[in-house]
Formats: structure tokens, sequence, C-alpha cells
């Protein structure tokens, strides 16, 4: 059972750990998404997350590919017994974010997924964290995850999480003949949504690379009320029908 072997964190706790290492819980630091309340917008989400990481006896290696302001990262490195690696493309926000990593133990490394191989050896993590970056990568999808493969050792866990190709809003969209997908600056790689994905579709494309599915789940994690936000930080009208991330716990036979 492999829920047994899970930890439960509350986000509460996860407020905690934020509010300690990022004061103010400050938006600008994410040029993702510039919006107010950035951080304290996540916390169910990172909540999700890191309840799906085994809880384990000896020291993990754990990896998370597009760190940002190294914000789960941190998150795990206080739940968990770990050291901590992380890749992010250069960008305009990565002088600050680097300062972040060496104050945080973060190990770093400057990597394109589209043109390089991940730079670490084979079988070398326990644990890899893939959230909301597949839907940023326009095509190839697959070699990225076999490189993903590659690094990650026997029974290693890969957690994915990615927007809901077919959510509510989504499909009115389409019957609009409208675009699913965000485009918010071309001048900033993959900081648009280029390809949207179904349950079905990223299930059948973890298991051509032979990953083993262990939980496949709709999170609802936009859609609980949010005691956290401020009031100017509320979402939008609609934004409960689409914001719903897929949660994939995968482990490697």
């Amino acid at each position: 059972n492999v829920r047994g072997f899970m930890k439960k964190i509350n986000a509460d706790a996860v407020y905690k750990v934020l509010s300690k290492n990022y004061e103010d819980l400050d938006p600008k630091l994410d040029h993702y998404q510039g919006d107010e309340g950035y951080l304290r917008y996540q916390i169910y989400r990172f909540t999700d997350i890191l309840n799906l990481i085994p809880k384990s006896k000896k020291r993990m290696r754990v990896l998370e590919i597009g760190l940002l302001g190294g914000y789960l990262t941190v998150l795990v490195k206080e739940f968990y017994n770990c050291d901590s690696f992380g890749t992010e493309i250069h960008r305009p926000e990565l002088a600050t974010w680097r300062k972040i990593y060496k104050e945080k133990g973060i190990k770093y490394s400057n990597y394109d997924l589209t043109k390089q191989t991940l730079p670490y050896s084979d079988n070398f993590f326990d644990v890899i964290l893939f959230c909301e970056v597949i839907e940023h990568i326009p095509s190839n999808h697959q070699p990225v995850l076999n490189d993903i493969y590659r690094v990650l050792r026997p029974n290693g866990v890969l957690i994915v999480t990615t927007p809901n190709r077919d959510h509510l809003l989504n499909r009115i969209r389409i019957l609009l003949g409208l675009d699913t997908t965000k485009k918010k600056d071309a001048d900033v790689p993959f900081l648009e949504h280029s390809k949207l994905f179904s349950m079905v579709e990223l299930k059948k494309l973890l298991k051509k690379t032979k990953f083993k599915l262990v939980e496949c789940k709709i999170s609802n994690c936009w859609s609980r009320p949010n005691k956290f936000l401020k009031k100017q930080e509320y979402p939008k009208p609609f934004h409960y029908l689409y914001q719903m991330p897929l949660i994939y716990a995968e482990f490697r036979d």
C-alpha cells in the first residue's frame, strides 16, 4: 500500500514554512504568474504534492525540474530527509532565484529540457518532481520523459502535475472555437501553455516510458476555499471551473 508510506502534511504547516522562508510571500519573485498572492494561492497545490512523496528512513535525493523561486523544494527539504537538487532555464529572474537556491542549500543546474539531457548520471534520484512544467513544452515530450526515467532509481518516484485540458471552461472554449492555451509573453521562453493534456493522454505518454502508474487523480486544490488569500487576491469568476491540475504518483519498476 503506497499511501501507507506517505506523510500527512496539512496546509497550515505549508503556509508556516513558506512564511518563514519567503518574507511577505512576495509574488514578484515569480515571473510565471506575477499575480498578487501567488504563493498563498499555491498552498493547497503544494500540500497535495508533498503528500504524494513517500517517507524513507534513508536520506533521499530529490530533483525538481522547473524550480522557479525554489518554493516547492524548500518545502520538501523542510518535511523530508533529503538532498535537494533543481533545474531551471535561463530567464530574467534567475539572478534573484540563484541567490535563493544558494541560501536554501538547493544544488542548482541550468537546464533547457528541449535541447539538453539532464546533467546527472543514470539511476541518481529517489524522487523527481515534474510539476506544472510539461504543458510548457511545445512538442517532443517523450524524449524528456525518457531522460527523466534514465536518472530515476529503480523503484523511484516521479510526480507529475499539469492543468487539466478537459476542465469545464476549456470544453466551453472548444465549443466556441477559442484557443485553450495561454500565451503571455513571447519573449520569455516556456512562459505560455503550449500543450495541454487530458488524463488519458498523459497516462498513455507515461506508460510509453515504462512508468508504472500508482495513483492518478484530479486534484481539487483550486476549488477548496482558500483561507490564506487576502480579499483582493480572490480568484476571478469561473476560476474554480478550470484550474484543476492532474496529479500523478509514478513508480519506476
